[in-house]
């Protein structure tokens, strides 16, 4: 696994399946196949308070 830098806080968001289904792809193939099981760190963003690291949950 991967480190990342530090990070002052953190923002998680999540998998909407309705979205998922309505583009014809499952929740399942997702979560395994493109998360691994594992949360993602989708970006660092860099603001005058510090840095926030938003994570999309599977």
């Amino acid at each position: 696994m991967d480190k990342i830098s530090a990070v002052d806080s953190v923002a998680f968001g999540y998998l909407n399946e309705y979205d998922l289904e309505n583009n014809c792809i499952s929740l399942n193939y997702v979560i395994e196949n493109l998360f691994e099981n594992m949360p993602l760190l989708r970006s660092v963003i860099k603001t005058d308070f510090g840095k926030i690291g938003a994570i999309i949950l599977p």
